[in-house]
Order: C-alpha cells, then structure tokens, then sequence
C-alpha cells in the first residue's frame, strides 16, 4: 500500500510540528524556568541553552519555504548542539563540566578581543573607539585566561568547550542518557549525527554550493519545488 504523502505535505505537517513544539515550549516549560528565585551556575548556563534553542524552535516556526533549507539545517545542528550540552551539564555531579563551560565562554570573549588588537597591530593601526571595550577587556585579563586554559584545556583554547569533537560529545551524552534521547529523536544521538548531521552540513557551508551540481536527484528536487516561487538554481 503507498502512502499519499507528498514532498509539499510532508514539509507543512513538520512545520506544523515544529509550531506545536515551540508553543509547548514556551508556555509550559519557559515558566518553569523563570520561576527559579536563585538560580545555581549550572542552571544559570541551562537557561541560556535553552532560551537559545526556543529561539530556534521559534525561528523554525517562519521558515516556511524550501528557500529556507541553510536557515533550517543550521537550526538542526544548532539544536543538536544545545541537546548534547544539556544532556552533558545535567549529569555534571561534581560542578566541574559546568565550570569548565563557563570558563570557555570567558575564554572565548578573550580569543575575540586578542585577534581584534592583532589584526590591527599587524595594520599600524589603532584600535577604533567602537572596540575599545574589547582590547581593554585584552589587556585586563591576560593572565586570569591563561590560567583558566591551562586549567582546562592545556594552555589553548579548544573549538568546543569539552575540547572534544561534537560527535564524541554525542557518543557521551548516548552513554548518559542511553533511554529517553532515543525515545524522542528515534535514535541516539551518535548516530543523528551521522546519518544526518554529516549531510546538513553540505548546505550550510559555503563551498557546499557545489553540493547542487554534484547531486542531480537533489536538484531537481528543489528545482521542481522552486518552480512556483520564480526562484531559479
């Protein structure tokens, strides 16, 4: 027996999803956040993952053409991203995964600063006034950043915050959470990544555009959806 669905279908009823979702999200599970008086630092840095990502899911509730696909892969790796992360900080029994994703974003803001102030060194040039805050941030916090690197991350500053790849990171938060993950996405995350993620990425990158030449099933399927937008690829 085939099932009726169609290319069109199938990409209203997850957008439809997507809105359902984002309106749980916001109206059941944000008040519960907002009701914590005194909040620790691991729920501190729980909330803004998740106030991010219910930024995404109501991103993903506008994104409502095929155009849209780099906007909504972002929003998927994004998403896994902030999942993993949770997953990770929620089993943080002893506080020091949480520190160290603190220490991360203090490092980050500090990286920033340092290429700002290289950038135009190497040009002969000062510093312009709108940026000033952040080569003096540079300067005030040279020592405490090496000391928080060399803490956490032997003396650099690692792309993630575990300093590890996000598909490692994936494999941990399975091993944490081996049940409830695979019981809302329908697999681990591991494997989300890489039977999904791996291809997304295709459409977010830049050189990606070749991505179109180099699968004609995939171009002519957006051909024929943008057909009736007077968008030409």
């Amino acid at each position: 027996m085939t099932n009726s669905y169609t290319s069109e279908s199938l990409c209203a009823g997850m957008l439809e999803q997507a809105r359902s979702v984002a309106k749980y999200v916001r109206e059941k599970a944000r008040p519960r956040l907002d009701g914590i008086l005194q909040p620790s630092q691991r729920e501190v840095l729980l909330r803004g993952i998740f106030l991010r990502s219910l930024c995404w899911m109501e991103t993903l509730t506008r994104l409502d053409r095929v155009q849209d696909f780099q906007a909504v892969s972002t929003a998927a790796r994004s998403l896994l991203e902030a999942c993993v992360d949770v997953v990770l900080i929620d089993h943080d029994a002893t506080g020091q995964l949480t520190a160290k994703m603190a220490d991360w974003v203090t490092s980050a803001k500090f990286l920033m600063s340092k290429e700002l102030v290289k950038f135009y060194k190497e040009r002969k040039q000062c510093v312009p006034d709108q940026y000033e805050p952040l080569k003096c941030y540079y300067e005030g916090n040279k020592a405490s950043v090496l000391a928080l690197r060399a803490k956490h991350w032997g003396s650099i500053h690692p792309q993630r915050w575990t300093n590890c790849a996000l598909l490692s990171d994936c494999r941990s938060a399975d091993s944490l959470e081996p049940i409830r993950v695979p019981a809302e996405l329908g697999m681990p995350l591991a494997e989300f990544h890489e039977t999904e993620i791996r291809r997304l990425n295709w459409y977010v990158h830049g050189s990606g555009a070749a991505m179109l030449e180099a699968l004609p099933h995939l171009r002519s399927f957006l051909s024929a959806l943008w057909a009736s937008t007077g968008v030409r690829i």
